[in-house]
């Protein structure tokens, strides 16, 4: 549990957190978000830092948060202009692109909205504050579904390393992107019902 209310050198200082902004630079990502649970019932609270300079590009809480969702935190990021790097998404070590700290905290990579939809404002523009993206309830079956979309809100460098054949595919309930790439058994969404989608957790909560 923290103060919520750190600076960007003290974000700076939590373990492992320079470690990471060295590790979203090479990727190349232009901003790390870390988030850490708040003391007492306030939930938690979510930086974003600037890679370039390692300023606080972003700081805001998450009060009606009681536990760790990690598709829920990129979705929260989206509403605000910032996107979790999508590479991040199928490592290993990382839950819906989110690295685990020390300390219960968590961290991802993440890119401007802008850098995937054309014509989305930067992250700094107002037309960010208070924008709320619209939740799917769920469909006939229950659930959000994966939609298809195109190969185009992936990074550059990254589109150019996926064999001919990939496709991409949006859940309708958290936004969150995979990749299936062809020839390849793997099912991308392995894990995302229900255990991800933020949709598909808060209906569980009613």
């Amino acid at each position: 549990m923290t103060d919520p209310r750190r600076t960007a050198a003290d974000v700076l200082e939590l373990p492992g957190v320079r470690a990471l902004l060295e590790d979203a630079a090479g990727r190349p990502a232009q901003f790390l978000a870390v988030a850490e649970e708040d003391p007492g019932p306030t939930g938690w609270h979510f930086y974003v830092l600037s890679v370039a300079d390692s300023s606080l590009a972003l700081s805001y809480p998450m009060t009606d948060w009681t536990i760790w969702r990690p598709a829920s935190a990129g979705h929260r990021l989206i509403e605000r202009g910032y996107i979790v790097s999508p590479p991040a998404h199928f490592e290993d070590d990382r839950g819906a692109g989110w690295a685990s700290l020390p300390g219960g905290r968590w961290s991802a990579p993440l890119h401007p909205v802008a850098d995937f939809v054309s014509g989305a404002p930067a992250p700094d523009d107002p037309q960010w504050t208070g924008t709320t993206i619209t939740e799917d309830d769920g469909q006939e079956d229950g659930g959000p579904r994966a939609e298809p979309c195109s190969l185009d809100v992936l990074p550059t460098d990254y589109r150019a390393a996926l064999p001919a054949g990939s496709s991409a595919a949006r859940c309708t309930g958290c936004g969150d992107v995979r990749v299936t790439r062809h020839g390849v058994p793997f099912d991308a969404w392995k894990n995302h019902w229900p255990d991800e989608c933020e949709a598909i957790q808060a209906d569980d909560e009613s």
